[in-house]
């Protein structure tokens, strides 16, 4: 389970991303501006299993990745962790390098996923669904969620309400709570999990913002 909504602005964009997990799984480490890669960047890495849901690099690219439920079904785990996808963007200055490292790698090795890349230039969206892997069309409405919960009907459910309150900050539409089931909320919640953290990234030609929000804390800026 998984939500962003973006807006592009003058030389920029504004992304916000809910990541939804179980309520048991460890909290994410503080964001960090990562040096030690080819491109250097900020994330905020996954307490276990080292990967991230998302990388910003230095060119203000960010590159997120979502589980994917294939015909409703919970996929078994893959041999790498879909949580090292987003580095691709820590090793490729531009969209369009990056789109060639996304073709290029041997996806047998994950679980089904989706892929967001969002630029200055644009969104773009990728899809593996443990068979091809490819290029689909950019959501129209600047939303994208996923659900392991009912996932059309929620899925569904969330893209309703996003056309409704579509013009809200950013922050807003990620933290809605309204919906007759909590766990098809865009801010999700049910008993075994839920949203656990919203991260913003402002990118534009002042630079980088980067921030997260853990359950229950006040954001960790970069």
């Amino acid at each position: 389970m998984c939500s962003a909504a973006w807006k592009f602005t003058d030389g920029g964009y504004e992304l916000g991303f809910n990541r939804d997990e179980k309520w048991n799984r460890p909290p994410s480490l503080d964001p960090q501006w990562e040096r030690e890669h080819p491109v250097p960047g900020a994330c905020a890495r996954d307490g276990a299993a080292g990967g991230t849901w998302l990388f910003t690099n230095s060119f203000g690219i960010t590159l997120a990745v979502m589980n994917a439920y294939p015909d409703g079904r919970i996929p078994e785990a893959g041999e790498i962790s879909r949580g090292f996808i987003p580095f691709l963007a820590a090793a490729n200055e531009s969209p369009e390098q990056i789109e060639v490292a996304l073709m290029q790698t041997s996806w047998q090795k994950f679980a089904p996923c989706r892929v967001l890349m969002i630029a200055a230039s644009g969104a773009r969206h990728y899809g593996w669904d443990g068979i091809s892997f490819s290029s689909l069309q950019s959501p129209e409405e600047n939303f994208l969620t996923t659900s392991s919960f009912k996932c059309e009907e929620v899925c569904a459910t969330r893209r309703a309400r996003f056309k409704e309150i579509s013009d809200w900050p950013i922050a807003g539409i990620l933290d809605d709570e309204l919906a007759a089931d909590p766990a098809a909320a865009i801010h999700a919640s049910r008993s075994d999990g839920g949203t656990v953290s919203r991260t913003s990234v402002i990118a534009d030609g002042r630079g980088i913002r980067f921030a997260v929000r853990r359950r229950g804390e006040l954001f960790q800026q970069l």
